[in-house]
């Protein structure tokens, strides 16, 4: 779901190096895609900057720099738009999105879209469409979806280390990244699942959210929404490496049929607001925070 891009967006950087002041640099020469910058290929960039394709290993100096240097913000773009977006990842349940893009980072849009299918019993061969997206509707356990993708996960792992041997250096951060990110994608499907039910102890209310950011920050907070179905989503301070959600009681309100988190201003120190596809986001150093006003 919408919503749920900022806490996508952290799961994978973090998992692609990119935390605690480190942008996730490489260039190791076993690594199929070539230099890579928080997950980022050589290859992805060129594509993203509408630049020819590299051709073998003799990779563009002048090009390999230009990735090294990559802004903050372009990293956030590309994400949203060549990941995020192909698996309409604003539509997708709780969990079953970031699973999703997970595998979508790592394999593709090709292989995220089948193992979605699979996972809920569909034929592997098509797109997310509004077919895959009813039958998530419907879905008894969102969990069990997360669960299936992931043992597709390990499944194509062994595949690819069957096929050529030299992947098996990998394998373990592999296996790794895709248990950490199921068990983060369970915690948010379960949640939703429990959220399935409206709640009435709320009504009908105007809240105000507390918001608490690391640094030397400036923060504007205002009413959120009024809705019958409004629900404690959790939490929330942010700060730390890149955007740090935690639950904690009452402070930040979701509601139902309404992808609205924050209606306000959040920044970094003195950082300037940069606006894309309906977010606001600042980076400031290695930091990432994102406010709503969707």
């Amino acid at each position: 779901m919408r919503s749920n891009w900022p806490i996508a967006l952290e799961s994978i950087l973090k998992s692609e190096g990119f935390h605690d002041g480190k942008r996730g640099w490489s260039n190791d020469p076993d690594d199929n895609g070539g230099p890579t910058l928080a997950g980022i290929t050589i290859g992805n960039y060129c594509e993203y900057k509408g630049l020819p394709p590299p051709r073998g290993k003799n990779w563009n100096p002048k090009i390999v720099e230009a990735l090294k240097e990559m802004p903050n913000e372009e990293i956030a773009d590309y994400y949203y738009k060549n990941k995020w977006a192909v698996i309409r990842g604003d539509e997708l349940p709780p969990g079953v999105d970031l699973a999703v893009a997970d595998v979508c980072v790592l394999h593709g849009p090709a292989k995220a879209k089948e193992f979605l299918r699979r996972a809920i019993g569909m034929p592997p061969k098509g797109p997310i469409d509004d077919a895959v997206l009813d039958d998530l509707e419907t879905e008894p356990s969102l969990s069990d979806v997360v669960n299936k993708i992931a043992d597709l996960r390990r499944a194509h792992y062994d595949a690819i280390i069957a096929r050529n041997p030299t992947q098996k250096k990998w394998r373990n951060g592999w296996y790794n990244r895709t248990k950490r990110v199921q068990e983060q994608c369970c915690t948010l499907a379960e949640a939703a699942e429990a959220n399935r039910t409206p709640q009435t102890d709320l009504g009908k209310a105007d809240v105000d959210v507390p918001v608490s950011i690391a640094g030397d920050a400036v923060v504007e907070t205002k009413p959120l929404i009024k809705s019958e179905t409004a629900q404690h989503g959790g939490a929330a301070s942010l700060g730390g490496g890149l955007v740090t959600y935690t639950q904690a009681d009452a402070a930040l309100v979701q509601a139902r049929k309404a992808d609205t988190f924050l209606d306000g201003i959040i920044a970094f120190g003195k950082a300037l607001i940069i606006t894309e596809t309906g977010f606001n986001w600042v980076f400031l150093g290695g930091m990432v925070s994102l406010a709503y006003g969707l």
